[in-house]
């Protein structure tokens, strides 16, 4: 009997880390994989063949979920409705494994569903810390839901087993990030210039911030990147919105208002893994709290200016700055960033995430394993 297993993705920066691994399971005939779309995916009147094509790879299933609205009151409804669509969903598909990743509301309510059934639960990119976001709890609940864990570091994995998760069942694989950066074909300058409005062989810089939903002020963050980018004019902006998140509406405000005060800010949403990696690729430097500046950026040696506490706790390549809400601080790295120039990019960083097969170390330990996996698992103890 082939062994069925489901790829849940909640968010378009979820689907990017997830395509190298849906694309290495399915090559295989070892299994059946069936992919699932649900929250930001799935708005309005939404469309399994275009959704697919939209982000590369084949999806089987929508799950709707999201109450668009973002204050905390209709996270709760989003999940609940979540657990809903993912109930239904297990009940028709019997996966013997779902892989989840992150720690999105989403995401927590495929997980919560998946314990309901006694369905086991592969979580990856478990263990990391973001105390600036209410996702921190949803990702550490996730990881006690989940029977496998394949993590990007080894403190990660430290911190996966000090959660009471069995050794062996957390494996060190890298960061899906580095996957999609391995294989992306990169947009040449030429058509890069032309889709961003503006020369990208002159500096310009990314604008990547989100809320911060485990604050009282969840726009902060937002606030200190904009005031601070007044200061530098001349200077072209790429900008994206937020995902969905308790204060996003606000933040996409600022933004929105932010990109059409000056004519050389450039606001894409929904950019895809291509053109997102290579606008980030050629950048002088990413500014705000995103976690692309904290996996992505290194890779491709581009300086990350990091704004608040939502990242508080993940691992730091050397190239991530701390400010804090510091505008005079930010003001200086983002001066000093533009100075070094592009040249600093070709300086290797040491960036601790794998060397870009985190997909085919996942594809590999689910080859060495006994799928279905048991209903249960003790508490290990340290």
């Amino acid at each position: 009997m082939v062994t069925r297993i489901l790829v849940v993705t909640g968010s378009r920066s979820e689907s990017g880390l997830l395509a190298p691994l849906i694309d290495e399971l399915r090559r295989s005939d070892q299994w059946q994989t069936i992919v699932a779309a649900t929250g930001d995916h799935v708005v309005g009147h939404a469309d399994l063949d275009a959704i697919s094509e939209q982000l590369g790879f084949r999806i089987d299933h929508l799950v709707e979920s999201l109450v668009r609205d973002d204050d905390a009151v209709d996270v709760g409804r989003s999940i609940a409705r979540g657990i809903v669509g993912f109930s239904d969903l297990i009940r028709s598909e019997a996966p013997d494994l779902v892989i989840l990743i992150g720690d999105r509301f989403e995401t927590y309510s495929a997980a919560l569903a998946c314990h309901l059934t006694n369905t086991p639960i592969a979580h990856v990119h478990g263990g990391e810390k973001t105390v600036g976001s209410m996702d921190e709890a949803f990702r550490h609940s996730i990881t006690k839901f989940a029977r496998l864990h394949y993590v990007a570091h080894d403190d990660y994995r430290r911190r996966v087993i000090q959660l009471g998760e069995t050794p062996s069942s957390v494996i060190v694989v890298g960061g899906l990030g580095v996957d999609v950066i391995r294989r992306t074909d990169f947009i040449e300058d030429d058509l890069l210039t032309s889709l961003a409005g503006f020369e990208v062989a002159d500096p310009y810089v990314m604008l990547s911030v989100h809320s911060e939903s485990n604050s009282d002020d969840p726009t902060r963050a937002t606030e200190v990147a904009i005031e601070v980018l007044h200061d530098f004019p001349e200077l072209p902006v790429v900008a994206s919105l937020s995902s969905s998140d308790v204060g996003a509406l606000d933040v996409n405000r600022l933004i929105t208002e932010f990109a059409k005060s000056r004519n050389n800010v450039r606001l894409i949403n929904n950019m895809g893994n291509r053109l997102y990696l290579s606008l980030l690729r050629r950048a002088a430097l990413i500014i705000g709290n995103s976690s692309s500046g904290i996996l992505e950026a290194p890779v491709v040696g581009v300086p990350t200016v990091n704004i608040g506490s939502r990242q508080h706790g993940r691992v730091r390549p050397a190239s991530v700055t701390d400010v804090g809400y510091d505008l005079a601080a930010a003001r200086v790295e983002i001066a000093n960033g533009l100075q070094r120039g592009r040249d600093a990019h070709d300086v290797p960083v040491n960036h601790t995430f794998g060397d870009g097969h985190a997909s085919m170390g996942i594809v590999r330990h689910l080859r060495s394993i006994t799928i279905p996996l048991g209903f249960t698992k003790e508490f290990y103890d340290l």
